[in-house]
């Protein structure tokens, strides 16, 4: 697969709109993912030495509830949070470059984030909306 570079041929403000949208997305994936994380984390620190001491080995198995300490586990860093982090990185990076994301991404996280808002409410979900928006925008300015 080959990384396809944004035009610049145009002078005008406008050709900046898919990289801008982009980097807009990423920078709003990165703080959505701070934030969830500073947030859980600050929720959960009580558990951390529990799950240092192994307390997640063995639960959470299929057919058994879960537990409050996996609970926690799976809202902090065993959340989307640190691979949406990973991405919001990439996207702010792929922007600096000027270079095409995937066409699929911000189909795909849009379509996460529309399933989670419709299983999980009130949430933090629909903030996930935004930067697919900003994705699909910088698409559309793109071709």
């Amino acid at each position: 697969m080959t990384t396809t570079q944004l035009s610049t041929s145009d002078t005008s403000s406008t050709a900046d709109y898919p990289v801008k949208s982009t980097a807009w997305a990423g920078y709003t994936m990165v703080a959505i993912s701070i934030l969830h994380l500073i947030y859980f984390g600050i929720k959960s620190a009580t558990f951390a030495g529990g799950w240092i001491g192994g307390d997640l080995r063995g639960t959470d198995r299929l057919g058994h509830g879960m537990t409050e300490t996996a609970g926690y586990f799976w809202a902090s860093i065993g959340s989307f949070a640190v691979p949406l982090l990973a991405i919001g990185l990439w996207l702010i990076m792929a922007a600096r470059q000027r270079a095409a994301v995937p066409r699929s991404l911000p189909w795909l996280l849009g379509a996460w984030v529309v399933i989670c808002v419709v299983l999980m409410e009130p949430s933090g979900f629909p903030l996930g909306l935004i930067p697919a928006g900003l994705l699909l925008f910088a698409r559309s300015r793109a071709h």
